[in-house]
This record gives C-alpha cells, structure tokens and sequence, in this order.
C-alpha cells in the first residue's frame, strides 16, 4: 500500500475553505507510526494535530544546546535530562524541546533565535493546555530567560523575565549566562 501526502496550499486551508468537512487532527498515535515509516517530513514537528516544519538550526542555536545541556545535567544529573527529545505533551502535541528535565516539575526548555514570537505565543500556549508546569524560552539575541510558569485554564501567567547576570533556580549555581553561547 502507497500513501502520498499532499500538503494543503496554506496553513488555515481546512478551517477556512467554504464547503470542506472539518479535518480530522492527528494524534501522537497515528504520527509517530507515519513518521517511523518514512511518511512524514525529517524535520517536522506535530502540533495541535497538524504537522509543523521544524526549522533548520544555526550555529548559535547549536552552541548554545551544547552550553545549555552541560549546565542543566550538571545540576540534575544526566538520567533527567533529555535534549532534542520528544515528550509526550496532550494528545495532539509531540514537541521535541530542546532541553526536558524531568524532575518536579518537568521544564520544557527552548532556544529562540529566529521564532521568538512562536515560541512565546504559539508555542507556549500549546504546553500551557497540555498543563506543563514549566516552559522556559532562553532568548538568545536579547540574552535573557523568560520562565513560563503554572498555567491557570490553560493559560500562562505573564512570564517572569531574568537577564543573563541572575541565577535560574533557587538552590542551584546556574546563571541565565550559562544558557547562552
């Protein structure tokens, strides 16, 4: 049996083409076997039942992973720390953030280069429905951490900000500069 998959021509087109049944959203479940299978895009992503292009990453993206990784296993120890991994958030989502801790609470860590406004928008309010407790967006270009924390209804609270001279957690020797390269 041959599937070909053919990519509608924008984003909105099934919730916005006049006389179109709803689409049917993709589950984890039905994703992860098409992409094991070859049928999906290498760099992809599912969010919100749809398939999402992952962006290719930079130089400083991938500096500041290798930095990130290295601060964030030195603090809770390599067995809680994932990178580039997938996690299982909601039904309709299976993000592969860059850093997940998975101590109380589960962090979900994303450098933003070029998708800031994804990242606090979109993004985020994607793990605010799944319910995650913590999403951090390290900002590269402005240098700063902005810590996404305990959402309310599926809503994050008005994120709290910290420059790169702060330190990150209470009990832990892990400044906002440690993330960046």
């Amino acid at each position: 049996m041959s599937i070909t998959l053919i990519p509608p021509t924008s984003a909105n087109q099934f919730a916005t083409a006049p006389n179109m049944p709803p689409r049917i959203p993709l589950t984890r479940q039905h994703y992860y076997p098409l992409f094991d299978a070859g049928l999906m895009p290498e760099k992809c992503a599912l969010m919100n039942g749809g398939i999402i292009e992952k962006m290719p990453q930079r130089q400083k993206h991938t500096l500041s992973l290798r930095r990130m990784t290295r601060s964030v296993r030195r603090i809770f120890g390599e067995d809680h720390v994932y990178s580039q991994s997938p996690s299982m958030l909601g039904v309709h989502d299976g993000p592969e953030p860059d850093v997940f801790v998975t101590t109380q609470p589960d962090t979900s860590i994303e450098i933003s280069l070029s998708t800031l406004d994804f990242d606090k928008g979109k993004k985020a309010s994607r793990y605010a429905v799944a319910g995650a407790t913590d999403y951090w967006v390290v900002d590269v270009e402005n240098r700063r951490l902005l810590v996404f924390r305990n959402p309310v209804d599926g809503v994050y609270p008005v994120p709290q900000e910290w420059d790169e001279t702060q330190n990150v957690l209470p009990n832990a020797t892990i400044t906002v500069a440690d993330l960046l390269p």
